[in-house]
C-alpha cells in the first residue's frame, strides 16, 4: 500500500500543532498593529472584516487542520497534488496584487496586507473548501459557510462604511485616540 502524502498548507495544517497555528495568527495579525504604530505612530485596526471576520478564517482553516490530522480522512490525490496547491498559490498572490493594484495603499501595513495577509488567507481559504466539502461533518460544513458569509458581509460592511480605507476612516469620524 502506498503512503498517503499531503502537499503544501495541507502539510503545514497536518503536521504543525493547532496551538501554533493560532500563535502564528496571533503574530501575523499583532504585526499589524505594531508596524502601524512603528510606521504610523500608532497601532490600528477598524474594518471589522479584520477584527472579526478574519478570526472566523482562522477558525476554518483550524478546523480543516483537525479535519486533516483524522486517520481516517484520506485526501483525493488532486486535492494533494502540487499542480493543485501551486494553482492556488499563484492565484493567492495574484490576488494580493490585484488588491494592491486596485487599491493602492499609501501605507506600509496596508501594503503587509496586501502581499502577506490577503494571500495567505486566499490559499489556505481555497485550498481547504475540498476537505470541508468531501470530508466535514454537515455541522462543520454549516459553521464554516457561516463564518465565511460573516466574514464577506463584514467585507461588504467596510467597502460600503468606507472603514478599508481606514486612516481616512479614523480621521473622518474623529477618534480621539487617534488624533495627535
Amino acid at each position: 500500500m502506498q503512503q498517503h502524502v499531503l502537499y503544501g498548507g495541507h502539510a503545514f495544517l497536518t503536521e504543525c500543532p493547532t496551538v501554533a497555528q493560532f500563535i502564528i495568527y496571533c503574530v501575523l495579525y499583532s504585526a499589524l498593529w505594531i508596524g502601524r504604530g512603528v510606521f504610523e505612530g500608532r497601532g490600528y485596526d477598524v474594518a471589522l472584516s479584520s477584527k472579526i471576520g478574519d478570526f472566523g478564517l482562522v477558525v476554518i482553516i483550524i478546523t480543516a487542520s483537525k479535519i486533516l490530522k483524522n486517520p481516517d480522512v484520506h485526501p483525493a490525490l488532486w486535492i494533494e497534488s502540487p499542480i493543485f496547491h501551486w494553482a492556488i498559490g499563484i492565484g493567492a498572490i495574484l490576488a494580493g496584487i490585484i488588491f494592491y493594484w486596485v487599491t493602492k495603499p499609501k501605507y506600509e501595513m496596508d501594503i503587509w496586507h496586501s502581499f502577506v495577509i490577503l494571500p495567505m488567507f486566499v490559499y489556505f481559504i481555497i485550498s481547504v473548501l475540498p476537505i470541508y466539502i468531501l470530508y466535514a461533518s454537515h455541522t462543520r460544513q454549516v459553521i464554516a459557510l457561516t463564518l465565511l458569509l460573516v466574514w464577506a458581509g463584514l467585507v461588504v460592511y467596510d467597502i460600503k462604511s468606507g472603514r478599508l480605507d481606514q486612516r481616512t476612516w479614523i480621521h473622518r469620524n474623529r477618534d480621539w485616540w487617534f488624533r495627535k
